[in-house]
């Protein structure tokens, strides 16, 4: 394909706007379709972005036969539904996450996706992350911090209404504030090592403060490694929301929040950081194009490799997080499934 790619955008609430404007002046995608069922968010669209056709419909959009991609940021309960859809008129597909409400019913519609080879994605938390991609080269019998020990998971739920999309979901008060953290813990680990298997589980809740007044910790694992995570309302730490990998030569500490990163060796010796950033791992190179979601999303319809989800990656996470919070620890204020 030559020249820019053209895309829909399919909802145009605080995610779509956003899009919107950072492919305003992108150098390969072009927004030349967008739909919204808020008619208001359409009109205000429309006047904004002049040289955007609004379609009548989601299936209106997907139509367009000039459209190479399309891109989901809709409520979640649309989303599986748009995505399978889009792969079926032969659209690739950047979804926002989470992929689904229910990741156990969504089973055979992400199996039937994968079946078809679909161009398909979703935007997960960290999916760009210097760190993610350090840390799967830093472990391993051969590599810089041995073999795998343990992992430790610190989560603050109160930090994160430093950001005004965590607030609005927290004023919901239906269980999308913690399922949404708890994403941005489970997709980096589950990128770095593997599939989580939940050993159990306990929460308790504060009266009047069902999310932010959650205290919950979880027992998993990797294979044979131990993972711990703990979560609640706050702390004085001076780090906190953060992954902790301990490795036999030495431990990497992923900041989820803040996206940085610490390595320390257990010998007492300095890591051999570069200060570019291309540590150890010399086929990852730190750039505006790598970090950049609308960067893998082009490499994505072009049919190249990129690092954003899969969708049956994105469904793994979201069955991890409905088991570690069941439905019934978020209705009772003492619940677990030790």
């Amino acid at each position: 394909m030559s020249g820019k790619l053209n895309v829909g955008i399919i909802g145009l609430g605080e995610m779509g706007q956003r899009m919107l404007h950072r492919l305003e002046e992108h150098n390969m995608l072009r927004v030349t379709w967008a739909w919204d069922t808020n008619p208001t968010a359409t009109e205000a669209s429309a006047k904004k972005f002049p040289h955007v056709n609004m379609a009548d419909s989601a299936m209106h959009l997907m139509q367009q036969v000039d459209l190479q991609s399309v891109y989901i940021a809709t409520p979640t309960d649309s989303h599986l539904q748009l995505t399978s859809q889009a792969v079926d008129r032969g659209l690739s597909v950047l979804c926002e996450h989470p992929l689904c409400d229910d990741g156990f019913a969504a089973y055979h519609v992400v199996e039937r996706i994968a079946a078809l080879e679909a161009r398909a994605g979703v935007n997960m938390p960290l999916t760009t992350a210097p760190g993610i991609a350090l840390a799967k080269s830093f472990f391993g019998e051969v590599h810089p911090l041995g073999k795998l020990q343990s992992v430790d998971v610190d989560i603050k739920w109160k930090q994160w209404l430093q950001q005004p999309w965590f607030r609005r979901l927290a004023a919901r008060n239906d269980g999308s504030f913690v399922r949404q953290v708890l994403s941005e813990f489970v997709f980096p680990l589950q990128r770095v090592v593997g599939p989580l298997k939940l050993l159990g589980s306990k929460c308790t809740t504060s009266e009047g403060e069902p999310e932010l007044g959650m205290d919950l910790t979880a027992q998993l694992k990797i294979g044979p490694v131990p993972v711990k995570m703990v979560a609640s309302a706050e702390g004085n730490e001076e780090k906190q929301n953060f992954i902790h990998f301990e490795g036999a030569k030495g431990s990497f500490m992923l900041g989820v929040e803040t996206r940085d990163f610490d390595v320390q060796l257990h010998n007492g010796k300095d890591f051999p950081m570069k200060t570019d950033g291309d540590a150890l791992d010399p086929g990852w190179q730190w750039s505006d194009t790598t970090q950049d979601v609308t960067w893998q999303w082009t490499a994505l319809i072009q049919g190249k490799p990129h690092k954003l989800a899969s969708c049956p990656e994105a469904l793994q996470v979201q069955k991890t997080i409905d088991a570690i919070v069941a439905a019934d620890c978020q209705e009772r204020s003492d619940c677990s499934t030790m």
